[in-house]
């Protein structure tokens, strides 16, 4: 008797266990897709937040989903940008560095202030109201080499941004990516390939939870250093985003499968090249997730959906949709 007993309460055990283990999996998986947790799992701390998109995606522009990838990693963090670090961008950083460099006060107009070398014709633009940095290089002439090498033009740009106290990153907290352009005139465009460069932005962005954080496509960045294949830096623009990781909230994130339900509705943030076409026809292969850096004063840095693929024309095109489900944002879908 006393064995039966036993038995069925080691039975009972086994199966309280086991319901309960599936129950908190569930709950775990859940809570990582962002799907139907309660609110008061989240530290929804900054209220509803300003939307990250301009919504310009038209219901006109056939799409095809064959994302070879996978479904990205979305963190549901968002973090408030810290306007009071040195590395943001301001009017007092932008003197510093004019100081710095020699540069002299020449205008001031509609937020935008510049300053200029009397003798080299070095200058610095400060726009105030994107919060942007740019530094125009004076540059001498000389012949191009016939490849670029990417260690060398990042080792080059890393320490021109070292020297010119623009270099905001610790340790290995960033990640580096490369654009391609080729000349034209005085002109420039980007260009896919690699070999017929003429010149290289290199790219560097903040590192937070292992993601980058871009300003558009997926190798944009917050700062930009333009290098000729000889290793001359002819420009840098500046669009750090500091961050203070205390100041923090969570909320609930959608999903790949609901953002790609949000992109067929024509919901979110089209990208195309500059002087580029507007795609009738877009065939996405590629699914990733970022931090979105925006050019205004901005509050938050929030996780975005980034999408690319090839349009029609031959086109890398990028669609760009919140993370945070849209209930949680001052503009919602």
């Amino acid at each position: 008797m006393k064995k039966r007993i036993f038995k069925t309460l080691l039975i009972i055990t086994t199966v309280i266990i086991l319901l309960t283990v599936g129950i908190v999996i569930t709950l775990l998986w859940r809570e990582q897709r962002g799907e139907n947790t309660p609110e008061e799992k989240f530290n929804l701390a900054f209220g509803r937040l300003p939307s990250t998109i301009e919504d310009n995606l038209s219901n006109n522009v056939s799409l095809e989903f064959n994302i070879i990838n996978g479904e990205p990693k979305v963190k549901n963090t968002v973090y408030k940008v810290n306007r009071d670090s040195k590395f943001y961008p301001s009017k007092i950083l932008s003197e510093s560095i004019s100081s710095n460099l020699g540069l002299e006060p020449e205008s001031d107009d509609n937020d935008i202030y510049t300053y200029k070398h009397p003798e080299t014709g070095e200058s610095l633009e400060y726009n105030d109201k994107a919060k942007v940095i740019t530094l125009y290089l004076a540059t001498e002439a000389a012949s191009q080499e016939n490849s670029f090498n990417k260690e060398e033009g990042e080792k080059v740009a890393k320490d021109k941004l070292e020297e010119i106290k623009l270099w905001p990153y610790k340790n290995d907290e960033y990640t580096t990516a490369y654009k391609y352009y080729v000349t034209s005139g005085y002109n420039y465009y980007e260009t896919a390939s690699e070999e017929d460069a003429d010149l290289v932005s290199v790219v560097y962005s903040a590192k937070i939870n292992d993601i980058s954080l871009i300003s558009g496509r997926l190798n944009t960045g917050e700062i930009e250093a333009l290098i000729d294949t000889s290793y001359r830096i002819s420009k840098i623009t500046y669009a750090h985003r500091p961050i203070s990781k205390e100041d923090t909230a969570t909320y609930p994130v959608k999903s790949i499968d609901s953002v790609i339900n949000l992109i067929k509705g024509g919901y979110g943030e089209l990208i195309i090249p500059f002087d580029g076409i507007n795609p009738s026809s877009i065939n996405i292969t590629k699914s990733a997730s970022a931090y979105r850096i925006e050019f205004i004063d901005q509050e938050y840095l929030q996780p975005v959906y980034v999408l690319e693929g090839l349009d029609t024309n031959a086109q890398l095109v990028t669609i760009i949709v919140p993370a945070i489900e849209d209930q949680y944002l001052e503009t919602s879908k």
